[in-house]
């Protein structure tokens, strides 16, 4: 009950006091390369990251990049690590640094349901369950993600 009353009041109310803080009109371009090297590391450690230990875990080749694609966002966490550095006067809002998180955090969560599509259509030819599945469409696959 405290964790649905958290995630519709308390939650949406953070993310939009965080969102109103940020000043993406002081985000200098000198920047950009910043903010496109932070958005490759995240985004490459995340696939590398989690598809290894899905491969670790028992998942075959393509499954554990699908695994790695959908763990790429960072919203939550990273809002929440940003907003730390903020009240702990790591940076300010105005701060370049707050800006290029910012942008990689928003742009990880917008990225993220564009590449899970993609990689949900990619054809699976490491699973022989989706090759059955074509040839028989009565028989159900062992697992199903909805996106």
């Amino acid at each position: 009950a405290v964790n649905n009353i958290a995630y519709a009041f308390v939650v949406p109310i953070f993310f939009v006091s965080v969102g109103l803080k940020t000043d993406l009109s002081s985000f200098p371009l000198s920047a950009l390369p910043f903010t496109i090297g932070l958005l490759l590391v995240a985004v490459s450690s995340k696939v590398i990251g989690c598809g290894l230990g899905a491969k670790l875990g028992g998942f075959n080749n393509f499954e554990s990049l699908r695994v790695g694609v959908c763990m790429i966002s960072r919203g939550e966490v990273g809002l929440i690590i940003a907003a730390l550095g903020i009240t702990s006067g790591v940076y300010q809002t105005s701060d370049p640094l707050f800006a290029a998180l910012f942008m990689v955090i928003l742009l990880t969560t917008v990225l993220t349901p564009v590449l899970v599509r993609w990689v949900f259509k990619l054809p699976n030819q490491n699973d022989e369950s989706d090759n059955q599945s074509q040839t028989s469409p009565q028989q159900k696959p062992e697992y199903s993600i909805e996106v």
